[in-house]
């Protein structure tokens, strides 16, 4: 809060002068206030009196040449257009926002922070934006170092460095959020093992502040082999990105990372693209999230998962050209892992993941999403669930070559204990979701046997039209089936009915207070 003496000295001003304010959000004083509030009262009288003066001379238009009348008229306008604008001005000065106190205003900017490291900053966007409101916010903004504890660049030029730089200078002793992406040429002489200079300088940077980084994100087509990671207390997650996959370059010889153990205590988060090997010094058994994106072979992945016995969460997505070699595999049991994430693009990748998948043990799963060109075969899928002896909660599946009778595998085989169920496939032997839509229609007959019971959430997409009925039997089964039905959203493709009486009966159970969407 700024007191007036501070005012006066930098405006050379009166402690009742309003001037200062009118162009800065400072704190008015008591003197400021009351002389806003006078100026304000008598800008208003003015606004009414020209109302009232400019209502007298249209009626007295007719007795007044044409000269008087403009003359007239005009003066009013102005006149009541500069109390408009002084009245605008007090009320600016009276607004509540000036008199809240400092610490108020730093809460609330730090509320319009962006707090997700996958945007650049932006001169249209906090923190940039409030520096360029007025100078009491311009302090306010500059004097708060948690507000500049995230940074997310992309990087070309040396100048970037130091804009980085300059960014962290004024995060304080806070722990920090970095993520630095670059698609650079390597320079003329440069090794494949050798950084050239500008991940030279990125290097450095981030060994500098190594001991404050929580979350640090390199997405660099760059050997990272060569930073150094020790003094690193505060690092829980981490992810690595060399995107070398995409030039048709190999990841560098057999590295020996400086990593250790011991150096990352708080590590707990791990995302490595295009190579993870068993070797690296990892605190594996520490971490509780794992996503390996890359070329990998499933000896390699199962040799990891056997060391990471705390696990939560694992996405596994195989990315380009895998050379697959059949072979004994690790068996591996995850006794903490809820959340598994697996995607593919090719036979041979989705012939990894269903290797993988095959040694696994995961009794505490409870969400399972696949996304694959083919639906891996159910004779991999069904023995780990029924070898895990796990509840499924969510399902999720996203496929192109796939069939009806493939998904109602699925699903039965989870069918007791499935609260949420997303279906977006594609393929010549799906047109609609016929088949599906029948069985997933709750049965009230006596002994009659109902698929998914428990199910809150269904989403269903990629299909270009439905069977007449089917969709609006299957959603008014649930919503209407007793004390069996727990329903709360639906989702629904975009597609084509015969009849627009199906869509207006799945409009009535909206307006029942049923979650229920079109997809665009």
């Amino acid at each position: 809060m700024l007191h007036v003496q501070q005012i006066d000295r930098d405006f050379k001003l009166g402690p009742d002068s309003l001037t200062p304010l009118i162009h800065a959000n400072f704190c008015p004083s008591d003197a400021q206030l009351k002389n806003a509030r006078e100026i304000l009262f008598q800008a208003e009288r003015t606004i009414k009196t020209m109302q009232l003066e400019l209502a007298q001379l249209d009626g007295a238009g007719d007795s007044l040449s044409d000269s008087v009348y403009a003359d007239r008229v005009g003066l009013c306008l102005w006149e009541q257009s500069a109390a408009e604008g002084r009245a605008t001005q007090m009320r600016f000065i009276l607004s509540p926002w000036r008199r809240l106190p400092r610490e108020l205003q730093t809460e609330i900017f730090l509320l319009c922070v962006y707090e997700h490291l996958d945007a650049a900053p932006a001169t249209n966007r906090a923190p940039l934006l409030l520096l360029h409101v007025c100078r009491s916010w311009r302090a306010v903004v500059l004097g708060t170092p948690e507000i500049w504890t995230m940074m997310c660049y992309h990087i070309d030029r040396e100048e970037d460095i130091r804009f980085i730089e300059n960014w962290i200078s004024r995060s304080g002793v806070y722990p920090l959020q970095l993520r630095i992406t670059a698609a650079l040429p390597r320079q003329a002489g440069d090794s494949l093992g050798g950084p050239p200079k500008l991940f030279g300088k990125v290097k450095q940077l981030v060994e500098k502040h190594m001991h404050r980084l929580q979350t640090l994100r390199l997405d660099m087509p760059h050997d990272y082999s060569a930073l150094l990671l020790h003094g690193a207390p505060l690092l829980y997650a981490l992810e690595f990105d060399a995107n070398l996959w995409k030039r048709g370059a190999l990841w560098n010889r057999d590295p020996q990372p400086q990593w250790g153990v011991n150096s990352l205590p708080a590590l707990r988060q791990l995302t490595f693209r295009p190579t993870c090997k068993p070797s690296y010094r990892f605190p594996w058994r520490q971490l509780t999230s794992l996503s390996l994106l890359g070329e990998m072979m499933p000896q390699s992945t199962l040799q990891i998962l056997s060391q990471c016995p705390a696990l939560i969460t694992f996405r596994l997505s195989f990315v380009g050209f895998l050379p697959y070699a059949a072979g004994h595999e690790t068996t591996a049991i995850l006794p903490a892992l809820q959340e598994l994430y697996a995607s593919s693009s090719s036979p041979v990748q989705e012939q990894a993941i269903e290797t993988v998948f095959s040694a696994l043990t995961l009794p505490e799963l409870r969400v399972l999403d696949i996304r694959a060109r083919t639906l891996y075969s159910f004779d991999t899928i069904g023995p780990l669930l029924q070898r895990s002896a796990c509840h499924l909660d969510k399902l999720s599946i996203d496929a192109e070559d796939v069939d009806q009778l493939s998904i109602l595998q699925y699903i039965r085989s989870v069918s007791g204990t499935l609260t949420s169920l997303a279906l977006r496939v594609r393929g010549a032997e799906i047109k609609s979701y016929g088949s599906l839509l029948r069985s997933l229609t709750l049965v009230t007959d006596l002994g009659g046997e109902s698929l998914c019971p428990n199910l809150e959430t269904i989403l269903l997409a990629g299909v270009s039209w439905m069977p007449d009925g089917l969709l609006a039997d299957m959603v008014e089964s649930r919503w209407r089936g007793g004390k069996r039905s727990v329903l709360k959203r639906v989702v629904w493709p975009n597609c084509r009915f015969s009849h627009a009486e199906h869509t207006g009966r799945l409009e009535r159970l909206r307006d029942e207070g049923l979650e229920i969407y079109s997809l665009s």
